[in-house]
């Protein structure tokens, strides 16, 4: 019944079709239906990205529309207790085009990390931005993104948003530049190079920072070069040394992720309670 599926946070997702959205526990397999907005408008295209607010516990709905003109606008949907929660949109708004460019396509999967949703959009003559989403502030901000190839997959590095791209320096060595937002109101990158060891550089051909182990070591998804197979690498900075997960994904699993679906690490729990419960009442168990 549905076509698309938000990333999952927290255990919770959203289902979606058009203008139909539905909240879905991944642990109770439960959905619930969630509110139409109330927009008079027709799109093109629309999209959803679920953010949670780490400072009041709140999730919330973020949904993106595309028109015939090429416009975008946004809409939010609060997902509070179901005693305060009004249950409704908060109204549609512009966003501005990026230096007057058109916005063209939404490009992949919306990607979320510490209170923020990132998409990433294409605009007339093949260029690239990305659109951020501060999920407690409300605010849409366009970001430029950092001088590397186009279609870099979003990944993160010590809780930011990152960008990956592996490529040979002057002395022929394999390196891995990480460009992390360090500020996405300033919109200020920092570059962090690693070089690669002759060991692991054939698996770097393409890799993706998706979090960091609790000790501090990165964790990189890789794919060698026209390989479907995925490797799960850890990067120790201290000692300056790579170790590979024994980990092997599906290769459904490693399909999606080579062809652009973002991968997340987080600690994993079992959202057991009822969409019928108050959201606030399943935070709160789950940061226990």
């Amino acid at each position: 019944e549905y076509e698309n599926i938000t990333p999952i946070v927290n255990g919770l997702a959203c289902l979606y079709t058009g203008d139909r959205v539905s909240l879905f526990n991944r642990s109770t397999c439960e959905i619930m239906n969630l509110p139409s907005s109330n927009s008079q408008s027709e799109y093109r295209n629309i999209w959803y990205a679920l953010g949670f607010n780490p400072m009041y516990n709140v999730y919330k709905l973020l949904k993106l529309c595309h028109n015939d003109e090429y416009k975008l606008f946004y809409d939010v949907l609060t997902l509070e207790t179901s005693s305060i929660s009004q249950g409704e949109w908060k109204g549609e708004k512009y966003i501005p085009s990026y230096n007057n460019y058109t916005f063209i396509d939404v490009g992949g999967q919306s990607y979320y990390v510490n209170g923020m949703i990132f998409w990433k959009f294409v605009y007339e003559r093949s260029g690239e931005c990305i659109i951020s989403f501060d999920v407690h502030h409300e605010n849409v901000t366009i970001i430029k993104p950092p001088p590397i190839a186009p279609t870099r997959r979003f990944g993160q590095f010590d809780g930011k948003l990152a960008l990956s791209y592996t490529h040979k320096d002057d002395y022929d060595s394999w390196i891995l530049d990480l460009w992390v937002l360090e500020d996405d109101q300033n919109i200020k990158w920092t570059k962090v190079s690693i070089k690669l060891s002759s060991e692991v550089d054939k698996y770097f051909y393409e890799a993706t920072p998706i979090g960091n182990f609790p000790s501090g070591e990165l964790v990189l998804s890789c794919f060698e070069c026209q390989k479907v197979d995925n490797y799960l690498y850890i990067y120790d900075a201290m000692k300056s040394k790579f170790t590979r997960l024994m980990i092997d994904l599906p290769r459904s699993l490693a399909l999606a992720c080579r062809t652009g679906y973002p991968a997340h690490l987080s600690c994993l729990f079992e959202n057991m309670f009822s969409l019928d419960t108050s959201l606030d009442d399943v935070v709160e168990v789950n940061n226990k």
